[in-house]
């Protein structure tokens, strides 16, 4: 039986044109006062089996964004490609998850689609006459902002080791956060040139200030909450690779041996996903942003998310393990006790979530790719 990718493998290959996509987005919505247009993919995602089975996210300016929903049948408001198929092009002020998106951008001044994720969330950038603002429209957001506003209130009593956005406000009837601006500048050519490491001491002190404070999320990352994220992104990979299927659950089972070896850890607060891009740096004053993952877990994870992403975001050869000791050396200055073993737990997590979004990717070649991810957890697994 071939496998999804190998039956979708001509509409696949058509939906990563960029002249097949521009075409039709130029034919069905073009872009309003945007000279020599050229639409950049920011966004594709595979869901054969559903309808639709594809989605798409181009972009051509700040405010300029087309959504492109793939069907394998005619639906309302749908146009037919001849490559590509029943394809129905949108925009995200049109999506039914985000019905608040258009007021929001009503309300700001020079406007700017940072992220969008169909059917999710929209984050923008933009001023009032009341300041600069992050907006996020997200219909979970509500307990975001609430968790925003502590962590403002433990910046205040001089508990945290960086800088996090001003006092948040939730709009119920758009479903929107609106925060302030955390001055800064990116860290991240910092944290790649030669005094990396003592940055990532830095960073390493700052989330275990994070660690030591008084906040209480409201949600968890535990050891179960990751087993139980692992274990169903072992199942999309399943879904989408069933040649994948027996290692996969091979995999599953090692990492459910391993957290079985462990004692258990007492939980404290952690940022969830603090990439370098999420830090900023003002003279001497760190920066932090995007608590969209902030819980109850293990500080090990801060640690496993920041040198993971850094290994694979950085087209610059980042010594890891170099990383890695200095953030642990951060944690341990302002008291707070790093089981490394567990660093390389999570890592392996972060691993098996790299083969699902490759497994769940816009990409003829995705079986391939996720195969070759799965074999660099195999091998780390194997290796005492």
């Amino acid at each position: 039986m071939s496998s999804p990718h190998e039956r979708y493998a001509a509409r696949i290959a058509a939906a990563r044109s960029d002249e097949v996509v521009s075409s039709l987005v130029d034919r069905v919505d073009p872009a309003s006062d945007v000279p020599l247009v050229r639409w950049i993919r920011r966004y594709g995602r595979f869901h054969p089996g559903r309808q639709p089975w594809a989605q798409v996210v181009v972009q051509a300016a700040p405010l300029e964004l087309r959504r492109l929903d793939l069907h394998n049948h005619a639906v309302p408001g749908a146009v037919l490609d001849a490559e590509l198929g029943p394809v129905a092009v949108g925009r995200p002020t049109d999506d039914p998850a985000l019905p608040g998106l258009g007021v929001v951008l009503d309300q700001l001044d020079d406007a700017e689609i940072i992220r969008y994720r169909p059917g999710k969330r929209c984050t923008l950038r933009g001023g009032t006459a009341a300041g600069s603002w992050f907006v996020k429209v997200a219909p979970d957001g509500e307990r975001l902002c609430r968790e925003a506003n502590d962590l403002v209130g433990a910046a205040e009593r001089g508990e945290l080791g960086f800088a996090v956005a001003p006092m948040s406000r939730w709009d119920d009837a758009t479903e929107s956060m609106w925060q302030g601006v955390v001055p800064g500048e990116p860290v991240v050519d910092d944290v790649l040139g030669p005094e990396g490491p003592a940055m990532a001491r830095r960073l390493g002190a700052a989330l275990g200030s994070l660690a030591r404070s008084g906040v209480r999320p409201e949600s968890t990352a535990s050891e179960q909450d990751q087993l139980d994220r692992t274990g169903r992104a072992v199942r999309r990979v399943e879904e989408r690779i069933p040649a994948l299927s027996q290692r996969v659950r091979a995999v599953m089972a090692q990492l459910e041996e391993r957290h079985g070896a462990l004692d258990r850890a007492p939980l404290v607060p952690v940022h969830g996903a603090p990439h370098v891009n999420q830090w900023l740096s003002a003279g001497d004053q760190l920066g932090l942003v995007d608590f969209d993952r902030f819980a109850l877990g293990e500080p090990e994870l801060d640690i496993a998310t920041f040198v993971a992403e850094l290994a694979s975001e950085s087209e610059r050869q980042a010594p890891v393990d170099a990383y890695t000791s200095a953030m642990v050396e951060g944690y341990c200055e302002v008291g707070v006790t790093i089981d490394v073993p567990r660093i390389e737990l999570h890592l392996l997590h972060k691993l098996v979530a790299k083969v699902t979004r490759t497994a769940w990717a816009l990409r003829v070649d995705g079986p391939e790719r996720a195969a070759r991810h799965l074999a660099v957890v195999e091998e780390r697994l194997a290796t005492p």
